[in-house]
């Protein structure tokens, strides 16, 4: 069996981004706290996030989404063929909409716990009520939300 011997002026690809492990420390202790301060701030405006969802939702208005909107729905599989297989089944599929896209609510599935929301093309989006949390802070609820506190000075 042969033996393997690294030399240590040898590059294995990329080279780091980091200059040193203290350097890398420091950035990820700043990420770190970058992150707590967000998780704080989420939960101080998880209500009037809902709120400001609700009143959106309840009037009819559309909710532009600002980062990729990533969400999981269930879906026949199957061919393209109306319930081709004798014996359809639903699948877990993610999905996205990407940023720029509104959507408007066009109706609320309490049998499966869905939002149907469409876009401007008529497709249609099938986001689970659990998944509200992406709704508020990928769309543009956040953005207004912090626009409004930033105003009161909050």
């Amino acid at each position: 069996m042969k033996k393997v011997v690294w030399d240590a002026n040898i590059s294995m690809g990329k080279k780091s981004k980091y200059s040193s492990i203290g350097d890398f420390v420091k950035k990820s202790e700043d990420f770190h706290r970058e992150q707590s301060r967000s998780q704080e701030y989420l939960a101080k405006a998880y209500v009037p996030m809902v709120k400001l969802l609700e009143m959106r939702l309840t009037k009819g208005l559309p909710l532009t989404v600002m980062r990729p909107l990533v969400y999981t729905t269930d879906e026949m599989q199957g061919s393209d063929g109306f319930y081709a297989n004798s014996s359809p089944k639903f699948t877990t599929v993610k999905k996205s909409i990407f940023p720029g896209t509104q959507i408007i609510l066009k109706e609320i599935d309490s049998g499966m716990k869905e939002f149907i929301f469409e876009d401007a093309l008529g497709k249609s989006h099938n986001i689970s009520f659990d998944e509200k949390a992406l709704l508020m802070t990928q769309t543009d609820i956040f953005e207004e939300l912090d626009k409004i506190l930033s105003e009161i000075g909050d």
